[in-house]
């Protein structure tokens, strides 16, 4: 007689249960393909996508210190380019704005207006350069429930891209040796532009951060 041994087989409970991931990483994973996707369509469509708070950026040209007491006059091709899309803000009342901004932070740094450019030690000038471009912004379309048990957010349909249109300026200084017609100092900067913005004492303040580091004479 054969004796077979006797295996005891372990016991399950149902069947085994496969590790579940949360609910909530899996619905970051959904939105965020999500994102992505959309983001890639936006650009292939030729879309910028951009943030609500644009930052403005600046930038110099090193240049040695201006001698003390320097004058400055306005050099004959100062002028802004206009954009006939968005006369509410390229006009000349903005230009004078900006002349009268630029005036008044030179005289911030010590520097002097000329009576006459041709006597004067450097000639500024700026330019403005005002750009229609268009914006893409993602709206969320989930909804938040609350009951007895404390609030639920349920996801709905996918996240909405609206576009937009929105004026993009960019200002540059400069200031030129009138002698050598040597570019000594420039200063840029860049931002999303809007009626609003074009008060004096924005374009002050917005002078003034361009300046930071124009050296004093």
């Amino acid at each position: 007689m054969t004796i077979r041994p006797h295996v005891t087989a372990p016991a399950f409970r149902g069947r085994p249960r496969a590790s579940k991931i949360p609910r909530r990483m899996t619905m970051s994973i959904y939105l965020r393909s999500a994102v992505f996707a959309l983001a890639a369509m936006a650009t292939v469509a030729g879309f910028q996508a951009t943030t609500a708070d644009a930052k403005t950026l600046t930038m110099q040209v090193g240049a040695p210190l201006l001698p003390a007491g320097s004058s400055f006059a306005w050099a004959p091709t100062s002028s802004a380019l206009v954009d006939p899309a968005n006369s509410a803000v390229a006009n000349q009342i903005t230009a004078r704005r900006l002349q009268t901004a630029i005036e008044t932070n030179l005289a911030a740094h010590g520097f002097r207006k000329a009576a006459s450019p041709a006597i004067s030690d450097l000639a500024v000038s700026f330019h403005v350069v005002l750009k229609q471009q268009q914006g893409a912004r993602l709206t969320d379309t989930a909804a938040t429930f609350c009951g007895w048990r404390g609030c639920v957010r349920r996801w709905g349909a996918a996240p909405v891209v609206t576009t937009y249109d929105y004026t993009h300026g960019t200002l540059v200084i400069d200031l030129v040796d009138r002698q050598t017609g040597d570019l000594v100092w420039r200063a840029a900067s860049e931002d999303r532009v809007t009626q609003s913005d074009l008060s004096q004492s924005h374009l002050n303040s917005m002078v003034a951060k361009m300046m930071k580091s124009l050296p004093p004479s």
